[in-house]
């Protein structure tokens, strides 16, 4: 097999199209590609932009043939590029961070110093810009048109500030509904902020903070997934930006510091730096034996030998995408092998190639659109912060009277409203996945590292018991519990992992069968070597099976709805361990109380877990260790939810603090203040995640297979070690054993 790319060759010289079959017999390998045949074997290729040629072929070639078709042969090159926009965007702020520093001594000019901040901030954001909404767009420009209203309009104060509300409240409800506004809700934004204008003309001033109230109302029914950090960098970049060149046009002094937006836009970019990378656009894929696909396919080429399982796939979106051209009757995915014949040009993304190897066009990019609970904070957090924001602008203006000084408080909260903060929440995640890669055994390397995604029950952790005691174990089969027989072309039963077989049986020996639960919708045929095989590990209740793959246990929410979590109604702090990998497991994975473990899950599945890990190989006679792996990462999770409730403390103080040193002190804190706060905010939480890390790793000699792991759900600790004496005052989680060491005490997570 050759993917990989280089200069033309002997054959292929111009972009032209040779059509027809692939010569293979297959006709599902017929298209209009450009391909080219060499000794017997297609090779495909297209042209690249900068003139190279990528080319693509199941068949390996000797160096002689190669040259035919292609010169100075590279493989695929998947390392990520550093971009033109990454290289202009650390050449401006290498500039601004020189000009910086010399002003601070000689001076450079304000204006010099105004133009070489907004060309930074123009640099910086400009991609963040186009990849706006229109409806977002929409609202900036009319929520700029507001500002300027206030600022330049000739007409009356009283005027210009009912018309510039109004606008402001309209662009505002359109925003947080992504465009999708009803006539009704127009109107009644309007009229609200008109009445609240005219009270505030003729009765009293102070009724003017009732103007976010629409706004209030507006985000409790916020249905925007646009509305995240980037949007809120751009926000506020744009209205320092505009706020800085009017005060410095109307001759309004230093209103606004543009460091401070710079700084903002600079720590954003940061995060999102792998986003602005780029991979070479290869224009081929191909899976081989026992590879997932990732992205529906354009069928090119394949073996002879080809078989392909859709275990993880559901009958609905396939029949219904026409992915099948075969009669498919519903429940006939499950656990059966299927040849090529049965497709029609298209592989769908979640197939498993069983056998065999196939080429082909990626139709769409991988990605996972599945919204988590993180993304939903940020969404319901960002529009809140504007409106605190705006109440923060206007308490200042009643105190002081003054308009500038209420623009100057504005903007210093508004960089606070970005929740640049919550990125505490990702680099948890890349901590524990670090921590997790040096748990595996040398002789494991080759096998995925276990990934985690603490995002996704950030708000659902707030219901999860700190001390489980009582924790229940749910297993699903098919490619959870059991897998399908390597190099075997036809359907045959689905074997017992020994790596699952032996974790079912230390769960058993740790916490007892009554709270271990299995679930299969697989169907009558396999019921009897499911529960043969679970009997072989002692476990011989608590296990729901289906007559017919189609009822109530292959549909694992009702299954586990209805047998399950039936059981415990009375108790509140129930939780779950559920462990499972197709997309009928996604209900029950974003269950609040169930911590979800994907066995190599679908897309789907790992947008709802919590914990993935890609084979059961590690595990095999080391149980223990996958045990204190899901007990670190769910203590990890409820860490970082903490870490998130403190992050959104923290942005209130920030948007508060000018305020109230206007009240307290009579004083304009400087505009680096609220930066400086949320700066400071952030690296402390970095202070308290490591320190988390190093008191769950009390002795730093040992990888964390070998070490103890403190953590607020219990001490885990490696018995054939005597570290009693590092434990300090938590010797009360044990007993000592003059023979097993250290031992827990009625305890089983």
């Amino acid at each position: 097999m050759i993917l990989g790319h280089g200069d033309k060759g002997a054959i292929i010289r111009e972009p032209h199209n040779h059509t027809g079959c692939c010569g293979h017999g297959h006709s599902h390998c017929c298209n209009n590609n450009q391909y080219v045949v060499v000794n017997g074997k297609l090779v495909y290729y297209k042209f690249a932009a900068d003139g190279r040629v990528n080319v693509a072929s199941l068949h390996a070639f000797s160096q002689e043939e190669r040259s035919q078709f292609v010169k100075n042969y590279h493989y695929k090159d998947e390392s990520p590029k550093i971009t033109g926009y990454v290289k202009s965007v650390l050449f401006v702020f290498t500039i601004f961070l020189i000009v910086s520093s010399i002003g601070s001594f000689i001076g450079i000019g304000s204006g010099l110093e105004l133009l070489l901040n907004e060309l930074s901030l123009i640099v910086i954001i400009w991609p963040y810009v186009l990849k706006l909404t229109t409806s977002s767009k929409l609202s900036l420009v009319a929520m700029a048109a507001a500002v300027s209203i206030l600022i330049i309009s000739p007409f009356s104060i009283a005027f210009n500030t009912m018309l510039a509300l109004i606008v402001m409240a309209q662009s505002f409800h359109y925003l947080i509904n992504d465009g999708d506004v009803n006539y009704g809700d127009v109107l009644a934004v309007g009229a609200w902020q008109l009445m609240v204008c005219m009270c505030a003309n003729y009765i009293a001033l102070p009724f003017i903070l009732l103007a976010p109230i629409s706004a209030i109302y507006g985000i409790i029914n916020v249905n925007n997934p646009h509305l995240n950090c980037s949007f809120a960098l751009v926000m506020v970049v744009l209205i320092s930006m505009g706020a800085a060149l009017l005060s410095a046009l109307l001759g309004l002094g230093h209103v606004v510091c543009l460091h401070d937006a710079v700084i903002a836009a600079m720590i954003v970019f940061m995060k999102d730096i792998a986003m602005h990378t780029a991979q070479n656009d290869f224009p081929f894929v191909a899976f081989a034996h026992s590879q997932k696909l990732t992205t529906d396919i354009s069928l090119l080429d394949a073996s002879d030998n080809v078989v392909i399982s859709l275990d993880q796939c559901t009958t609905e979106s396939l029949v219904g995408r026409g992915v099948l051209t075969m009669g498919i009757e519903e429940g006939s995915l499950h656990e059966k092998k299927y040849p090529l014949s049965a497709f029609g040009n298209i592989i769908p993304k979640g197939a498993i190639v069983e056998n065999g190897e196939i080429l082909g066009i990626p139709m769409t990019k991988q990605e996972n659109n599945i919204s988590s609970e993180f993304d939903s904070l940020v969404m319901y957090m960002v529009p809140a912060c504007f409106v605190l924001t705006f109440l923060a602008s206007e308490s200042v203006f009643l105190i002081t009277g003054s308009a500038t000084i209420a623009l100057i408080v504005g903007l210093q909260t508004l960089l606070a409203a970005c929740p640049c903060i919550f990125l505490i929440v990702p680099y948890m995640e890349y901590r524990v996945s670090s921590i997790l890669a040096s748990s595996l055994h040398d002789s494991h390397t080759h096998y995925m590292t276990p990934t985690v995604n603490f995002k996704n029950k950030i708000i659902s952790a707030l219901m999860w018991p700190i001390m489980a005691l009582g924790t229940r174990w749910v297993w699903d089969r098919t490619r959870t519990t059991h897998f399908p027989q390597s190099n075997t072309t036809e359907a045959s039963p689905y074997m017992f992992s020994q790596g699952a077989k032996d974790f079912i049986s230390y769960i058993k020996d740790t916490c007892g069968t009554k709270l271990m639960y299995f679930i299969s919708g697989s169907g009558e045929e396999r019921n009897e070597s499911y529960i043969n095989d679970l009997a072989s590990v002692g476990v011989s209740e608590n296990i729901y099976v289906s007559a017919q793959y189609g009822q109530s246990c292959c549909n694992k929410l009702k299954g586990f709805n209805q047998y399950i979590c039936s059981q415990q109604e009375k108790e509140s702090d129930a939780f779950y361990v559920y462990f499972g990998d197709g997309d009928n497991d996604v209900k029950v994975m974003g269950i609040p109380q169930v911590f979800g473990v994907g066995i190599d899950p679908t897309p789907k599945v790992a947008g709802k877990t919590t914990l993935n890990i890609y084979s059961w190989e590690p595990y095999v006679g080391n149980a223990s260790h996958l045990y204190k792996i899901i007990s670190f990462v769910k203590s990890s999770q409820l860490f970082s939810t903490a870490m998130a409730i403190e992050a959104l403390l923290l942005t209130l103080a920030a948007i508060f603090l000018p305020v109230a040193t206007i009240v307290l002190y009579e004083q304009i804190m400087p505009m680096w203040v609220s930066c400086a706060v949320m700066t400071g905010g952030f690296l402390s939480l970095i202070m308290q995640a490591e320190l988390f890390f190093v008191l769950s790793s009390i002795n730093a000699n040992f990888r964390i297979s070998d070490c103890f792991c403190l953590t607020n759900i219990g001490v885990f600790c490696d018995k054939n070690k005597d570290n009693a004496g590092r434990l300090g005052g938590f010797m009360n989680y044990f007993e000592k054993d003059a023979e097993k060491g250290l031992t827990l005490v009625n305890y089983a997570v």
